[in-house]
C-alpha cells in the first residue's frame, strides 16, 4: 500500500521540475506557429504538406509515449527524463543544418521523440514529488508550467518572426532548453522510481482501464493542434487587426485561472463534472471561431473582440481538462503504474494534437477555409464528451 506523502506542495524539487518543464515547453511552442511559415518560405510547401511535416513530431511522440510509461515504470526515471530533455535541446541546432526539406523532416521526427521521452518523465516525476492528498492540485500547477508555455510561447515566437533570421531563433531556443536542463539536472527524483516487475505487456504501455476517457481527451485535442499550427495563417484569412500573439495571451490568462482552480476542485470530488463541463465550453469556443470570419463581414472591430474573448474561452476549457484527466487516470491505476498512465494521458493528447495539424490544413484546402476545419474540431469535441458520458453511465450501471 503507498504512503500518503506530506508536506509542502511547492518544494524546491517540484518548483526546478515545473521551471525545467516550462522552458521545453515554451521552446517548442514558440516555433511551433513559425514552421508553416518557414516551409513556405524555405522549401516552397502548401498547406497540406505543411500539415503533414508538422504531425511527424506529433506522430513521434505517440510512438515512444507508451514505451516511455513502461521504461519508467521498470527503471530509474531520473537518466531517462535527463536524456531525453538534453537530445531534446540539441536537435534545436539540427534544424539550422536542414538544408533539405527530408533532412528537416527527419530531425522533426528526432524531436518528436525526444520530447515525448522527455514530457512523460517529467509528468510521471511530479506525481512522485507532490503529496498524494493534493495530487489534483500539484498535476494541476505543473500542467499549468507548460500551458502557459504553449500560450506565451507562440506569442514570442510571432513577436520575433521578421526581426531575426530563423537560424537566430534555432539557437536562441536551444539557449532556453539548455536553461532548463540545467534546472532538471537540480531535480532529486525520489527513490520510488523502480517498478516491482519489469515484464513486458500491452498494459505496460498502454492503461487499458482508461482508453475511453482517453478517447474523449484525444476527441477534444483535434481542434487545439489545429489552433497552435494555423491560427496565424487563419487570422491573416479572416482579416483580423490584431496580431496573433494576442490571441495566445488571452489563452495564457484563460489557462492560468482554470488550471490552477481546477486542481483544486479535482481533489474535492466531481473530476467527470469539470471534464464535461470543460468539453462544452471547448465545443462552443470553436464553433465561435468558425464564425469569426462571417462576424467580420459586417463588423471587423466586434470580431476582432470576440475573437480574443474566444482564446480565453479556450484557455478556461483546456485548463480544467488537463489536471481532471491527468489525475483521473492516475488514480485509475496503482502508484506503479503511473508511467503508463501518464503515457496514456499524454498520448492521447498528443494523437488529437497530431491529427489537427495534419487534417486542419487539408481541410482548410478542400473547404475553403480554416472555419470549415475549426468546425469540424467542434463536432469532434462534441463526439467527445458523448463518448465520455456516456462511458460515465457504464462505469454507474456497472457498479
Amino acid at each position: 500500500m503507498e504512503k500518503v506523502k506530506e508536506g509542502r506542495l511547492l518544494s524546491r524539487d517540484f518548483c526546478l521540475l515545473a521551471v525545467a518543464n516550462s522552458l521545453m515547453f515554451f521552446s517548442f511552442y514558440a516555433l511551433m506557429p513559425l514552421l508553416p511559415f518557414y516551409l513556405g518560405d524555405v522549401f516552397g510547401v502548401n498547406y497540406s504538406m505543411a500539415g503533414a511535416i508538422l504531425a511527424s513530431y506529433s506522430v513521434a511522440c505517440i510512438v515512444v509515449r507508451p514505451i516511455a510509461g513502461y521504461l519508467l515504470d521498470a527503471f530509474r526515471q531520473r537518466p531517462l527524463y535527463l536524456l531525453g530533455y538534453c537530445a531534446f535541446a540539441a536537435l534545436f541546432c539540427g534544424y539550422a543544418f536542414a538544408a533539405a526539406l527530408g533532412v528537416f523532416v527527419v530531425f522533426r521526427i528526432m524531436h518528436g521523440l525526444a520530447f515525448g521521452l522527455t514530457s512523460v518523465s517529467g509528468n510521471t516525476i511530479a506525481s512522485e514529488i507532490v503529496p498524494r492528498g493534493r495530487m489534483g492540485e500539484g498535476l494541476g500547477i505543473y500542467g499549468l508550467s507548460n500551458t502557459l508555455a504553449m500560450c506565451v510561447g507562440p506569442m514570442a515566437g510571432l513577436a520575433l518572426h521578421g526581426r531575426i533570421s530563423y537560424e537566430v531563433l534555432f539557437g536562441l531556443l536551444f539557449l532556453v532548453c539548455m536553461a532548463g536542463f540545467g534546472m532538471a539536472w537540480m531535480v532529486n527524483v525520489p527513490d520510488g522510481g523502480l517498478a516491482k516487475q519489469r515484464k513486458f505487456s500491452f498494459n505496460s504501455l498502454i492503461l487499458g482501464k482508461g482508453v475511453w476517457e482517453a478517447t474523449s481527451l484525444l476527441l477534444a485535442s483535434v481542434p487545439y493542434g489545429m489552433t497552435t499550427a494555423y491560427i496565424a495563417l487563419y487570422a491573416e484569412e479572416v482579416s483580423i487587426p490584431f496580431n496573433s500573439g494576442v490571441y495566445y495571451a488571452a489563452m495564457a490568462m484563460g489557462l492560468g485561472i482554470s488550471r490552477f482552480l481546477s486542481g483544486k476542485w479535482t481533489d474535492k470530488g466531481g473530476t467527470g463534472k469539470l471534464i464535461i463541463g470543460g468539453l462544452l465550453l471547448v465545443v462552443a469556443s470553436y464553433v465561435g471561431l468558425s464564425l469569426i470570419g462571417r462576424l467580420a463581414e459586417y463588423d471587423v472591430q466586434f470580431a476582432a473582440c470576440a475573437y480574443i474573448a474566444i482564446a480565453f474561452v479556450q484557455g478556461l476549457s483546456f485548463g480544467t481538462l488537463h489536471p481532471a484527466f491527468n489525475t483521473l487516470l492516475i488514480r485509475m491505476t496503482t502508484p506503479e503504474r503511473r508511467g503508463a498512465a501518464t503515457s496514456t494521458y499524454q498520448t492521447a493528447w498528443d494523437l488529437g494534437i497530431g491529427i489537427g495539424v495534419f487534417s486542419g490544413g487539408y481541410w482548410a484546402d478542400s473547404l475553403g477555409g480554416f472555419h470549415a476545419s475549426y468546425f469540424i474540431g467542434a463536432c469532434l469535441a462534441m463526439l467527445g464528451c458523448v463518448v465520455f458520458t456516456a462511458r460515465r453511465r457504464c462505469v454507474r450501471t456497472k457498479g
